[in-house]
């Protein structure tokens, strides 16, 4: 009964219309598509600077900001997927290269996901993986994202993270 009420739309959003406008300008783009570079580079900095641990855990929180932006550009999906993506459930490797497979039925419009990320991407994942997600939590926990007491991290914190890290970093606001 709930379809019939729905009003099929063509296309973008005003809302998503405005956000994706900003790309009109070329040096967003460039700020954009340079970004994970530059966060892994701020970010390596920031430890070999680092004075406390408070400030390393910054700089990793920083690399999980820049890999969530990375999956997002070349494997479009849900917050609530990409916060529920799992190494043992929804990440695989071929020669070298990420695979991420989420099942349609944990999908909200039925349809699975499956993305083969580029060699470069799957590197820099696999770096944050082994590097810096174990310092953020716990061996137990399966999450790519990791939150609290083997949970994935909270959906509203995740969105945040990435939204303050393109804004405070490249000038780019999200929606």
């Amino acid at each position: 009964a709930m379809s019939r009420l729905r009003v099929n739309q063509q296309g973008l959003s005003d809302k998503n219309q405005a956000a994706m406008a900003q790309f009109d300008d070329p040096k967003a783009v460039e700020s954009f598509v340079g970004l994970p570079p530059r966060l892994w580079d701020k970010a390596a900095t920031m430890q070999k600077t680092a004075c406390s641990n408070r400030i390393t855990k910054k700089a990793r929180l920083l690399v999980q900001a820049s890999v969530a932006i990375e999956i997002l550009t070349f494997a479009p999906m849900r917050i609530s997927n990409l916060q529920g993506l799992r190494l043992d459930e929804h990440i695989s490797w071929q020669a070298g290269r990420m695979r991420i497979n989420i099942p349609r039925q944990q999908v909200k419009n039925d349809q699975a996901l499956d993305f083969l990320l580029p060699a470069s991407v799957s590197k820099r994942v696999k770096c944050y993986i082994d590097d810096c997600r174990q310092h953020l939590t716990t061996k137990a926990n399966p999450y790519l994202f990791p939150g609290r007491l083997g949970k994935p991290k909270d959906s509203t914190c995740l969105r945040n993270q990435i939204e303050n890290t393109l804004w405070n970093e490249a000038g780019i606001r999200l929606t």
